[in-house]
C-alpha cells in the first residue's frame, strides 16, 4: 500500500502545474466549441492537425537526434570548454539560436539552457549573470523563424495564409540573421557584464576552469505535450470564426500582436489570428516570435526555460525578462522591417 502511495505521490510531483492548467483550459474549450458550432469544430480540428503533425514531427527528429549524441557534438563545437565570460555568453547564445531555428524552440530550452547556466558558471571565482536566464529564454525566443517548424505559432498562421515554405524561408533568412545576431551580440556582453558586477571585479576577463557542461536532454514527453495545446488551438479558431484580423501598417500589426503574445501566450493567439494579406503574414510572424519577450508567460519555451533555471538553483525573474524584451524589441521589429523590404517580402 505505501509503494502504491509512494508511486502516486512521485506522479503528482512530476506534474507540471502549467500542462495541467492548459489541459484543464483546452478541455473545457472544446466542450464549448462542440456544443456551440459543432461543424466548425470538425474543420478547424482538421486545418490545425497539419502544423501540429509537422510539429511532432520535429520534436522526434529532436529526440532522435538527442539521443544519438548530435546536441553534444554541436555543443563540443561550438560552445568552448575554455573562454572568457564575453566569449563563452556569445557561444551559448548561438548555440540556443541555431537550435531553436534549425529544430524548435522548445527543443531549444530545454537542450542550451542547461549547456548556458553550466558553462557560464565555469569562471573560477565568478558567479554567474543574473541576466543569463532571461538572456537565455529572450534569444530562443527571438530567433524562432527562420524555418516555419521553428515555432508552432508560424505553422498556424501560414496555414491560413496561402504562402508556402520556399517563399517563406526566402523572405525570412535575412531577417532572422540580423534579428538574432542583433539579438546575440547585446545580451553576450551584458550577461558578461553582469557576471564581472557580482564578481565585483573591473579586471580583464580570466580563463575559466571546469568542463564544458552537457546539453539538456530532449524527454520524449514533449510529444504528449502537445496533445492539449493542439485541442486548444482547434477549439479556439472554432470559436472566433473568421479569426482575428490585425490592421494598420507594419509596426501597428506588429505591435498589436506583440500585446496579444505576451498577454494571453502566443500559441493561442496564433492560432486566432486569420492574416488579411499575404504582407501581413510578416509582422504577425515577427510578433509571435518577439513579442512573448514582453512577458515570462508569453511563451512556452520561456516558462521551459525557467522551469529548468529554477530546477538548477537559478532565477528567471520576470523583471528582468521584461526589461530585456521591452528594451531589444523595436530595435528587432526595425532590423527585421528593414531585411525583409531587402528581400522584397514587404
Amino acid at each position: 500500500m505505501s509503494i502504491r502511495l509512494a508511486r502516486r505521490a512521485r506522479i503528482v510531483a512530476n506534474l507540471d502545474p502549467l500542462l495541467v492548467g492548459i489541459s484543464a483550459v483546452a478541455v473545457i474549450l472544446m466542450l464549448v466549441a462542440a456544443a456551440d458550432r459543432p461543424s466548425s469544430l470538425e474543420a478547424a480540428l482538421r486545418s490545425t492537425a497539419w502544423p501540429f503533425a509537422t510539429l511532432a514531427g520535429i520534436i522526434a527528429l529532436g529526440v532522435l537526434a538527442d539521443r544519438a549524441g548530435a546536441f553534444g557534438v554541436l555543443t563540443r563545437v561550438l560552445v568552448p570548454a575554455r573562454s572568457g565570460p564575453r566569449g563563452t555568453a556569445a557561444a551559448v547564445l548561438t548555440f540556443a539560436v541555431l537550435l531553436s531555428a534549425l529544430t524548435n524552440l522548445d527543443v531549444a530550452a530545454v537542450v542550451a539552457m542547461p549547456v548556458a547556466l553550466g558553462a557560464t558558471g565555469g569562471v573560477e571565482g565568478s558567479p554567474p549573470s543574473p541576466w543569463l536566464a532571461a538572456a537565455v529564454a529572450a534569444t530562443v525566443n527571438a530567433s524562432s523563424f527562420l524555418l516555419p517548424t521553428s515555432n508552432a505559432t508560424t505553422l498556424l498562421i501560414l496555414s491560413r495564409s496561402g504562402v508556402d515554405a520556399a517563399t517563406y524561408v526566402r523572405g525570412s533568412w535575412l531577417a532572422w540573421l540580423l534579428v538574432s545576431g542583433l539579438t546575440v551580440g547585446v545580451l553576450a556582453l551584458l550577461v558578461a557584464h553582469g557576471a564581472r558586477r557580482r564578481h565585483g571585479s573591473t579586471e580583464p576577463e580570466r580563463e575559466p576552469v571546469g568542463v564544458r557542461p552537457p546539453p539538456g536532454r530532449v524527454p520524449l514527453r514533449m510529444l504528449a505535450d502537445l496533445v492539449p495545446l493542439f485541442f486548444a488551438a482547434a477549439a479556439l479558431r472554432t470559436l472566433v470564426g473568421e479569426g482575428i484580423r490585425l490592421h494598420g501598417g507594419f509596426a501597428a500589426q506588429a505591435g498589436l500582436g506583440s500585446t496579444f503574445a505576451a498577454a494571453f501566450n502566443n500559441l493561442p493567439v496564433a492560432a486566432a489570428l486569420y492574416p488579411t494579406h499575404r504582407s501581413s503574414v510578416w509582422p504577425e510572424v515577427l510578433a509571435m516570435a518577439i513579442g512573448p519577450n514582453l512577458l515570462l508567460w508569453g511563451s512556452l519555451a520561456t516558462l521551459l526555460c525557467r522551469r529548468i533555471a529554477v530546477e538548477n538553483g537559478r532565477r528567471l525573474e520576470a523583471w528582468r525578462f521584461s526589461v530585456l524584451g521591452a528594451a531589444l524589441l523595436p530595435v528587432q521589429f526595425a532590423v527585421g522591417w528593414c531585411a525583409l523590404r531587402a528581400v522584397g517580402a514587404v
